[in-house]
C-alpha cells in the first residue's frame, strides 16, 4: 500500500483525472472465500514495483522466523527478469491443484503464489495485521485492489473488467484475468460494486486526491434522476 501512494504520486498527472467506470461499480459482485476460491487471484503471483520490492526484501529478513512458520517459501520468492527491454517483479508461484468443481479457465496454470499459506491467506497480509498494521500495509497494490483496475487498454481509467469486454485478440492480460476469478465476476445475486470495493476505492482516491465514492454516488444518483425524468415524460 505505501508502494502504490509513491506510484501514483509518480504519475500523478495521468491518474489524478482518471475516468470512473460507473456501470462497472453498479454491477454486483460478491466477496470470495478462500477456502473456496482457492485464491485464484494469486495464480500468477503478484506484480511489484521496486519500492514494494525493497519492502519485501527488508521483511523477509527481519520476520525471518514468521515466514518460516507461515509459508514454506523458496530461498528467493521474487522474480526478476527483463520484459520489453524493462526490469520487471514479481512473486514467484508454486504448484496448485485446484478442484475441478471451479472451473479454472484453460489459460490459469496450475500455479499460485509462494507468499500463500496453506490455508490460501496472503501471508504479507498476516503479516501486517500481527504487526498492528493495516492489512494491506505490506501487501502488493496490484494485490489488495484486485480486482479493481486502474487502465483500460492502456487509458487511465478506474474501473472493474466484465467477462463481456474480454476480447483475445486484444491480447489484455487484466482483461483476462480479473473477471474470471471469483471475486471479479459480476453475479445477479451480490452487492454493487462501489458499495462492496468501498475500501479499496477510498484508499486509491487519498492516494490521488479524490473521493472515489462521492464521484460514483453522484453519477449513479444523477443517472437515476434521468432515466425517472425519462419515465415521467
Amino acid at each position: 500500500m505505501i508502494a502504490l501512494f509513491k506510484k501514483l504520486n509518480k504519475f500523478y498527472r495521468v491518474f489524478k483525472d482518471a475516468p470512473v467506470d460507473v456501470a462497472a461499480f453498479e454491477k454486483a459482485y460478491k466477496r470470495c472465500d478462500l477456502m473456496s476460491c482457492q485464491a485464484m487471484c494469486c495464480n500468477k503471483g503478484g506484480p511489484i514495483d521496486e519500492a514494494e520490492e525493497k519492502v519485501i526484501r527488508k521483511l523477509l529478513k527481519k520476520h525471518k522466523t514468521f515466514f518460516a512458520k507461515a509459508a514454506n517459501l523458496p530461498e528467493d520468492p521474487l522474480d526478476v527478469f527483463y520484459m520489453l527491454g524493462e526490469r520487471t517483479i514479481q512473486t514467484k508461484v508454486r504448484p496448485m491443484k485446484y478442484r475441478a468443481d471451479l472451473n479454472v479457465p484453460d489459460k490459469f496454470s496450475p500455479a499460485a503464489c509462494v507468499f500463500l499459506d496453506d490455508e490460501y491467506r496472503c501471508t504479507l497480509q498476516m503479516l501486517s495485521v500481527e504487526l498492528g498494521k493495516h492489512p494491506w500495509h505490506y501487501k502488493p497494490s496490484g494485490c489488495w485492489m484486485h480486482p479493481v483496475q486502474l487502465g483500460r487498454q492502456g487509458k487511465p481509467e478506474i474501473t472493474v473488467f466484465s467477462k463481456e469486454e474480454y476480447n483475445p485478440s486484444q491480447n489484455d492480460l487484466e482483461a483476462f484475468f480479473a473477471p474470471f476469478t471469483k471475486c471479479g465476476e459480476s453475479c445477479k445475486e451480490g452487492t454493487p460494486g462501489h458499495a462492496l470495493f468501498e475500501e479499496e476505492l477510498k484508499v486509491i482516491g487519498q492516494a490521488l486526491g479524490r473521493d472515489l465514492i462521492c464521484e460514483l454516488k453522484s453519477k449513479i444518483a444523477e443517472k437515476e434522476a434521468v432515466a425517472s425524468k425519462d419515465e415521467e415524460e
